[in-house]
């Protein structure tokens, strides 16, 4: 996708492209990007399971709900978790992934430089790109 925005063709199938982001960045360019999505993915399994306890605990009435009224709260729930915590998170690391890779599509002027995903993440909040 990067190469796409340069019109670039660096990378040319899947072996040459481990060689070149190990040439290149090292071991850390294979996990550039890494910490926010598991984070992200915790966030939002802890938020949907929370809520979804919230819900079939105290707003369905326990002696007339069913399974299938528990399982759309936690349907539901989990729509609502993931656009709240998981969208931002994966937006974030994939910014990060391809953050000053040597593409066009990750440098300036397509892309700021960040110094770490933290710094990404307060960038795109105070711009009011996080969703």
């Amino acid at each position: 996708m990067v190469q796409f925005i340069g019109r670039e063709s660096k990378y040319c199938g899947l072996y040459d492209s481990i060689v070149t982001i190990y040439r290149e960045e090292g071991i850390l360019g294979f996990f550039a990007g890494l910490i926010p999505c598991p984070l992200g993915e915790i966030i939002s399994l802890w938020l949907c399971n929370s809520l979804a306890y919230l819900v079939n605990t105290y707003a369905l009435d326990s002696g007339v709900s069913t399974m299938n009224e528990m399982s759309y709260s936690q349907a539901v729930t989990g729509f609502f978790a993931s656009i709240l915590t998981y969208y931002p998170f994966v937006l974030v690391s994939n910014i990060m992934a391809v953050n000053n890779c040597g593409r066009a599509g990750g440098s300036p002027p397509y892309s700021p430089m960040y110094t770490s995903w933290i710094d990404c993440w307060c960038m795109l909040q105070k711009e009011g790109n996080m969703s």
